[in-house]
Order: structure tokens, then sequence, then C-alpha cells
């Protein structure tokens, strides 16, 4: 179900099968709001559990989220906090737990130009059987964009993420075009001749070594909210 106000949005959904060869329980909560023209926010909770006499998998995230522009500046701040939980019995018993921060701004000193900064930091606990691992992961990254009409822009991203507990360095880099569809939705092509895979760090940036599509938004002061919501999931 669903509640919305002029202020904020709320909603909150459940669901519980009892099928032949196993159960499942799925929770899913959201809030939304935009309470003045400069801040948006937002949070979001997920619970899935399944099982049956001899297994069990059960997966929780939690997400909070703010999109942030003070008037008459020309930078939009992002940050998503989360935490994920995800724990597997039967055969094999796994645990993994993951806390999350991804920090990005977005500077627009022009109207056909961008600059994007990102840092993000995350701890990551792993348990299989006996087997333990945990540690930092960090990233820095930059992304520039020019456009060279109202519908076509370009870019070029940079990034590196570090390991702590191995001490490994990882590089990315690549350029891309993108196409305005609608409003703030672009599509982008483009090709990263190094990269590193960790869908954690996704905010905007497509970071895969190779070519890709990618659909990603451009932000304004008119979308906080929407900005803030499409975040937190």
């Amino acid at each position: 179900g669903a509640y919305r106000t002029d202020l904020f949005s709320v909603m909150l959904n459940g669901e519980y099968r009892d099928g032949t060869f196993d159960t499942k329980r799925n929770v899913s909560f959201g809030a939304y709001t935009q309470p003045n023209d400069d801040l948006g926010l937002a949070a979001n909770t997920l619970y899935h559990h399944q099982y049956d006499d001899l297994n069990s998998s059960k997966n929780m995230e939690a997400r909070v989220a703010l999109a942030y522009r003070p008037q008459q500046t020309d930078l939009i701040v992002l940050e998503k906090l989360e935490y994920i939980h995800k724990e597997e019995r039967g055969a094999t018993e796994g645990k993994t737990q993951k806390l999350i921060n991804n920090l990005q701004a977005n500077y627009t000193p022009h109207d056909t130009f961008e600059l994007s900064l990102q840092y993000g930091v995350k701890y990551v606990f792993d348990k299989i059987d006996d087997h333990e691992h945990k540690g930092w992961i960090h990233l820095s990254g930059i992304d520039a964009r020019y456009d060279i009409t109202k519908k076509i822009d370009i870019g070029l991203q940079s990034s590196a993420m570090f390991a702590e507990s191995v001490g490994n360095l990882d590089y990315g880099a690549g350029v891309y075009v993108g196409y305005n569809l609608v409003d703030t939705m672009w599509l982008s092509l483009g090709y990263n001749w190094m990269g590193f895979d960790d869908s954690d760090f996704d905010l905007q940036t497509y970071r895969t070594q190779g070519p890709y599509v990618k659909f990603r938004m451009r932000f304004d002061q008119k979308t906080l909210g929407e900005t803030a919501k499409a975040l937190s999931w």
C-alpha cells in the first residue's frame, strides 16, 4: 500500500507465499520527501526470506539517500548510505555484511559543462563455513561531461579502487557519448579501456572494462526528490 501527501510519500508492501517446495516472505518499505527546493530525502528497506526443510536464504537491505543543491550555487551533492546483510544456510553456510557509503558532488560552472567527483567507502565481512574475510575498500572517481548540443554530450571518466586488506589497487578510465531521451534521462554509449567491477560504487558511472550501454540521470533542482528516491533503490 501507499500513502501520499504534498510533503512526503510512504510505501509498504508485504508478501507471504507457502509453496509446494519452499516458503517465501517479502517486505519492502520506502519513504520519500522534498521538504524544500534545496533538499530531497529518501529511505528504503527490503527484507526477503526463502526457506525449505533443508535450506534457508535471507537478504536484508536498508538505504538512506539525499540530494542537496543550495540555492544560488552550481553544486549538487548526492549521498547514499546502505547496509546489506545476506545469509545462506544449507549444504554450505555463508554470511555477508556490507556497510557502504557513496558521496558525489556535481559541479556545473557553465550550462554546457559538468564535473563530478565521487568518493566511496565500504566495510565488508564475508564468512563461508569456517573461512572469514573482512576489510575496507575505497573508491575515488572523476567524471567530466561537455554538451555538444542540447541533445548530445560527451564525457571522460577515471577512477581508482583500493582494497586495504590485500593491498590491491585497480584503475578505470573510459569515454562515452550521451543522448538526451527525455527530460533528465540520458542514454550513454561508452567504452572503458581499463576497468573493474564493483556494483556497490555505481552511482552514475559504469566502470567495467569494455563497451557498454547505460541509462543515466542528469540532475536539477526540480527533480531532487525523484533523484533521492532513485538513489535509495
